[in-house]
Parts: C-alpha cells; structure tokens; sequence
C-alpha cells in the first residue's frame, strides 16, 4: 500500500478510536449520573421521574456540634448555589427552615430529631455504618420541598466533614450511591471532603433547566446524554 494511503488510513483508525473512547466515556458518565438520580433497575429505591429543587433551601443546623459545623456548611452551601443557580443559604427569622442539618451521636440522635427520623433503626445502622444519611420530601410534581441531613458526631472530623459534603449533594435529588463511581463522592467507599470534576459534571446536568422535575426517566436521560458528552 502506498505510504501517502497507509498514513490516511491509520488516521481514520486513530478517529474512529478517538471517537469510539469519547462515546463510550459518556455512556459510562450517563450510566452513573443514572444511578445516583434514579438508581439501577435492580435497587429497590429506583424511581421513575426526575425530583429537584425549584426554590431556595434555607439550612437549620441542630446539635451538639451545630456551631463548629456552621462555616463548612456555608461553603458547601456557597458551592451548590454556584453549581445550581438555587438560592442556598442558612435559615433566619424572615427566612425558615426547609433543610436541617442535625449533628450528635448516633445514640442521641433520636432525642434530637425526634419526628423527623423516618425509621430510627435504619438511620442508626446508616449512622454506625457510613456516619450519616439524608432524606428529602417531594411533592406531586416531583419538585424537592424540605430535606433532612443526619450526621453522626462520633465518628473523625474528616468523615463529618464528608458526610457534609456528600449530603448536602445528595439532598439536591442525588440520593443514591455506587461503587463504580470514582473518583467520586457517591462513591460509598471513599470518604472525599469535597466533589471531583466528575461530581461537578453530574450536579451541573442535573440542574440545567431543560431537565425537568417530573419529567420521565427515559426522556431525563436522553438530555442528561448531550449534557454528558464532553
């Protein structure tokens, strides 16, 4: 074969390769951003439509170390209304309360939370075992209206620090965790003390504004698919 042609032709392997790597790092980059909103086929907390924040979140922070945890929070708080375009900031008296934050021992947390805890013995196994879980209430459109973070204060500084992190981002309607995502903070495995250039991408899709809260899983993905592919 000629020169010239062999080196067209080599070129064209190497495009298609190129493309062929770009098209499958965005299906993998859709197969998580899927896991962590609606969860695999498989899990029994698989939803079918799309929940998201559509007005601001007002922070209240309980506890026994809710004071030493007020500027962290903060910054987190800094960080997704940056990434979200929500407006997110600590409650006031004009402004009340729609996600509380409580910190205290796993052992306290039920004198603490009281009402808000949905199964006390799921929360304090969630609490022994990963340091914290959320929970957030949605209404009949799927938009997020109030949130619940718990945070076991027993455990290291660096894992209150990033189950801050983490569930602070799982609260915006981003529940779910899988080991197969990495580097990342849904990455149940992994104990990050802020979001990776992956987890940027995923909250940034999430909340552009042509996905929709409510909208069905099926026609969620296939924008989230454009939104993922660089």
């Amino acid at each position: 074969m000629p020169r010239p042609l062999v080196t067209l032709f080599a070129l064209t392997l190497g495009a298609c390769a190129t493309q062929l790597g770009l098209r499958d790092a965005s299906e993998k980059r859709l197969t998580m951003f899927s896991q962590i909103v609606f969860a695999p086929d498989y899990d029994s907390r698989r939803t079918d439509y799309l929940a998201k924040w559509t007005g601001p979140l007002r922070i209240a922070l309980l506890g026994d170390e809710a004071e030493d945890q007020r500027t962290p929070v903060q910054s987190q708080a800094k960080s997704l209304a940056k990434l979200t375009g929500l407006d997110i900031t600590l409650a006031s008296e004009s402004k009340p309360a729609n996600v509380t934050i409580y910190f205290t021992t796993a052992e306290k947390m039920d004198a603490l939370a009281g009402a808000a805890i949905n199964s006390r013995s799921a929360l304090k196994s969630a609490l022994l075992s990963k340091g914290c879980a959320s929970y957030f209430d949605k209404d009949a459109g799927n938009r997020i209206t109030s949130a619940r973070v718990f945070v076991h204060t027993g455990e290291k500084v660096t894992t209150v620090s990033s189950c801050i992190s983490r569930q602070m981002t799982h609260i915006l309607g981003m529940p779910n965790t899988s080991d197969l995502i990495q580097p990342s903070i849904f990455n149940a495995g992994v104990q990050l003390l802020q979001m990776t250039t992956l987890d940027l991408k995923f909250v940034r899709a999430l909340y552009t504004p042509a996905l929709l809260p409510g909208m069905a899983r099926r026609d969620a993905l296939l924008i989230a698919d454009e939104l993922l592919q660089n």
